[in-house]
């Protein structure tokens, strides 16, 4: 009887569960039977001297047959889906669900304690507006590359062209929307000059963080703030930690908050800030630089 003919065998036998191993260098699962009945284990070997042939052979204890596969010396409680080996029935059944997990694909499914199976947002200075933001737009001449057909046999594309940054824009706008006024080149080394432009505009938006402004509020700010009861951060109620929050860079109250929520969302004065994909362009400025319109964002690093 073939291994594939085994679940027949089951139907026509309803009361017996079949399980077939194979041997190699272990114990490994060939059938593993679905049905609950009395389990019956076999070992399907081949014959020495004609391989093609092979032989049933009865498993009388299969906790004995793997007793080597553990370290614990008492009566053992294997799987024969996955042949794991149990020191109780208990964390045996246990496993059981979840090796059969769902649609027969192991899964462990464990349900979250009540009073923690409700997910919140928390990352609130996640929400701040970027400091400054770069608005980058770029132009490139198309030149004509000159070259030799290419060989059908190696490959159909050819190279017509190749684009050259000629000239580039760009403008520094606040988080409050008051914007510097464009810098504009033409010229020739676009890409390595609009680089070194950036790094001077770093510079200075740096200076802007290591000087936090100072705060300012009007008579109304201080009214807003005497009558607030919940953070305008995080939205909780406010209690005897209530301060006062305020952008660094404008100086503009913005609300009434926790104590803790108006710390992290301070703005680092260690200098360590970057702007998005400097290092990409960086390497390989001339190949890789094929944007018609970017938007660079100064953050704060870790």
């Amino acid at each position: 009887m073939k291994v594939t003919d085994i679940a027949k065998f089951e139907r026509q036998n309803p009361s017996l569960s079949v399980n077939v191993f194979g041997w190699k260098g272990g114990l490994y699962p060939l059938h593993v039977s679905k049905r609950e009945g009395r389990a019956i284990d076999l070992l399907l070997i081949n014959d020495r001297k004609e391989p093609e042939k092979t032989h049933y052979v009865w498993i009388k204890d299969l906790a004995r047959m793997l007793y080597k596969n553990s370290n614990h010396k008492e009566r053992k409680h294997p799987f024969r889906r996955c042949l794991h080996i149990f020191s109780t029935e208990k964390l045996l059944e246990d496993h059981k669900n979840d090796c059969q997990g769902i649609d027969g694909k192991p899964q462990r499914t464990i349900m979250p304690e009540e009073g923690k199976n409700i997910l919140k947002f928390t990352n609130y200075h996640k929400q701040m507006r970027a400091p400054f933001i770069i608005y980058a737009d770029f132009e490139a001449l198309d030149i004509l590359v000159e070259g030799c057909a290419c060989d059908p046999r190696k490959s159909y594309t050819r190279q017509i062209a190749k684009q050259t940054p000629c000239s580039y824009c760009y403008v520094v706008v606040r988080c409050d929307g008051v914007a510097k006024a464009p810098a504009l080149y033409r010229g020739e080394n676009a890409v390595e000059h609009f680089l070194a432009s950036l790094q001077v505009e770093l510079v200075e938006i740096n200076e802007v963080f290591r000087k936090p402004a100072d705060m300012i509020m009007t008579a109304n700010d201080f009214q807003s703030f005497a009558n607030a009861t919940d953070c305008h951060i995080c939205g909780e109620e406010l209690d005897h930690d209530k301060v006062r929050d305020h952008c660094h860079i404008t100086g503009k109250y913005r609300g009434a908050a926790h104590k803790a929520c108006n710390l992290r969302l301070r703005i680092s004065s260690d200098g360590k800030y970057y702007c998005r994909k400097t290092k990409m362009m960086k390497k390989n400025a001339q190949q890789r630089f094929r944007w018609s319109s970017t938007i660079y964002e100064v953050m704060t690093g870790p």
